[in-house]
């Protein structure tokens, strides 16, 4: 079998980012959640499968509202990638200023000074499916911090308006 170090994460970036895309404008407004649009109905159809080689599937999992950040969620124990610069411009550009700093602040861990072009993101889960525990670690061009979140994926609460 592959080695999982020889994906080549290029793709991974690739299908990613065509993921965002194409998905998460359908429910964004100017950055905000569209009225009468629940979160957890977003994040159910933000759930794209992606396969490598046989050897990467997951799900993007979209929580802007509650962390403030793109949870990539797998079902192996460590997949990296890169977090494409292009990816980061285009999160400015179509939801703003606002939106795109708290999205990458919450992905820098509030860490500044962070050459975006170098940012990867490590994953290491557990558990059951929807509601397993997972680690993110953030290495940075930044001297090499590193930062580990460990949280937990829980159902997630309607934010439809009104709600």
């Amino acid at each position: 079998m592959t080695d999982i170090g020889q994906i080549d994460h290029h793709h991974i970036v690739k299908a990613c980012d065509e993921a965002f895309h194409q998905t998460l404008g359908k429910h964004f407004s100017n950055g905000l959640l569209t009225p009468d649009v629940s979160l957890d109905s977003v994040s159910e159809s933000l759930e794209v499968e992606l396969q490598f080689q046989g050897l990467f599937s997951g799900s993007i999992i979209f929580d802007m509202p509650l962390e403030g950040a793109l949870n990539f969620v797998t079902t192996l124990p460590i997949v990296s990638f890169e977090l494409s610069d292009q990816l980061v411009r285009d999160i400015f550009t179509k939801f703003g200023t606002d939106f795109g700093q708290r999205f990458v602040v919450s992905l820098l861990g509030n860490h500044t000074g962070v050459d975006l072009h170098s940012v990867k993101i490590t994953l290491g889960t557990q558990g059951p499916t929807r509601n397993r525990q997972y680690t993110r670690q953030y290495e940075t061009g930044c001297g090499g911090v590193n930062i580990t979140v460990a949280s937990r994926l829980q159902s997630l609460p309607s934010l439809a308006k009104g709600a």
